[in-house]
């Protein structure tokens, strides 16, 4: 490899370094000169710079990138291509593929939708961490109390919707509506399947999924606009009136009840009465002795 080859790849290296948050990519020496240590772009520095994106775009991509990849990589796809569509570098460096685990809440294991998982991290990639996480966290608590999929998601995907080369739509009629209760992909369909009929393995329930995508797309790109804005404020409350549940479960309590847990999901998850402690066979997780 020649000395402006070697410069070259380790540039191309340094940049994909620095989107994964590394500083600076260190490679050993190996008879490389001491120019081979390389730097990352300036333009790669974490957060990028977002810039307000249009919402009838961002729906249209992530309806798109959802029959191209699924759901995590579709939220994410989309709103990066509208990014990329807008300002250029350095978002056509971002390599999209690696959203593609998140499908069907984890490698298919139901847990965390895709479509939250996709979203948070493309926040998260134009927002620091103290900017990121009340948007996140506003995306998470409206994707649990929301009827979805919205309206306007309804008539767009009825609408003659563009899909990729080859792919079919899975259901081009109205669907129906339902509203979650939490985050988990496996909460998000059976409750959307018990309230229209549709089986969890059926054409409109993955046409559901397709939906979905393109609204938890748009919503986290109306929620960074308006971080952008300055004019964001948080109007989803936690579950139980701003009670999360660290509130009960804390150290220094009943053990049958408290210290095991942790997160900011509605009680009646997991407990049908929130003031009992749950039973030893509850959720399948025994009690400590």
């Amino acid at each position: 490899m020649s000395q402006t080859d070697r410069r070259e790849f380790l540039s191309k290296v340094g940049r994909v370094g620095a989107v994964a948050g590394v500083g600076a990519l260190m490679l050993p020496s190996g008879g490389c000169s001491d120019d081979a240590v390389a730097t990352p772009d300036p333009l790669m520095q974490w957060p990028l710079q977002y810039a307000p994106l249009t919402e009838a775009r961002v729906r249209e991509l992530a309806y798109y990138t959802f029959y191209n990849g699924g759901c995590c990589y579709g939220a994410f796809e989309a709103i990066v291509a509208a990014m990329r569509e807008e300002v250029g570098a350095p978002f056509d460096l971002i390599p999209t593929d690696m959203m593609r685990f998140g499908g069907g809440g984890v490698a298919g294991f139901g847990s965390l939708c895709g479509t939250l998982n996709g979203a948070a991290a493309a926040i998260n990639l134009m927002f620091p961490n103290s900017e990121a996480n009340p948007l996140i966290s506003e995306l998470l608590s409206w994707y649990a109390a929301t009827p979805l999929p919205t309206s306007e998601t309804n008539a767009y995907a009825m609408n003659s919707p563009t899909l990729p080369e080859g792919k079919t739509q899975l259901f081009a009629g109205d669907l129906g509506q339902s509203v979650s209760g939490g985050n988990l992909c496996h909460m998000s369909v059976t409750n959307w399947s018990r309230a229209t009929g549709f089986g969890s393995g059926s054409a409109e329930r993955k046409e559901r999924c397709a939906r979905l995508t393109a609204d938890i797309a748009v919503k986290a790109m109306q929620l960074m606009t308006a971080q952008f804005n300055g004019t964001f404020t948080a109007v989803q409350t936690l579950p139980r009136d701003n009670v999360n549940c660290s509130t009960c479960h804390k150290e220094g309590t009943d053990p049958d009840y408290g210290e095991f847990t942790n997160g900011k999901m509605d009680c009646g998850i997991c407990h049908v009465d929130p003031s009992e402690p749950l039973p030893s066979s509850s959720m399948g997780h025994p009690q400590p002795k």
